[in-house]
């Protein structure tokens, strides 16, 4: 092992995984919570819907309808996450591959809820 690798934060590993989950989690909350109550007022207003906001309506109505599948996929997803975050945060002697794992674990959760709020947000 290198002394690169071996000074690497467990910590800041930790965290960036946390930092993960809830930005994961605020995104099922959104669509659990937040989607609802604007389809009500899209209702209310009649009006025609672009694309992108019919297709976070319908991922609010997957979300509500099989949310306890949501829980259960995450724990079968959880130890690849980790071991994943690990290995290439703490066993590759490059930073890169590590930089890209954290950067999809945090952006992808980002950009789906910038999506979300520019569909709903859209009409």
């Amino acid at each position: 092992m290198s002394q690169e690798t071996s000074r690497r934060s467990l910590t800041l590993t930790i965290l960036l995984l946390i930092f993960s989950a809830v930005l994961w989690a605020s995104v099922v909350v959104v669509l659990v919570f937040a989607v609802p109550r604007y389809e009500r007022d899209f209702r209310e207003q009649a009006v025609r819907l672009p694309e992108a906001t019919v297709w976070v309506l319908a991922a609010g109505h997957w979300a509500n309808n099989y949310c306890y599948v949501l829980p259960l996929f995450g724990l079968l997803i959880l130890p690849v996450i980790l071991l994943l975050s690990w290995l290439l945060r703490h066993q590759v002697r490059t930073r890169g591959p590590g930089w890209l794992w954290f950067g999809a674990l945090l952006g992808v959760p980002l950009l789906l809820q910038l999506a979300v709020w520019w569909a709903l947000l859209l009409p």
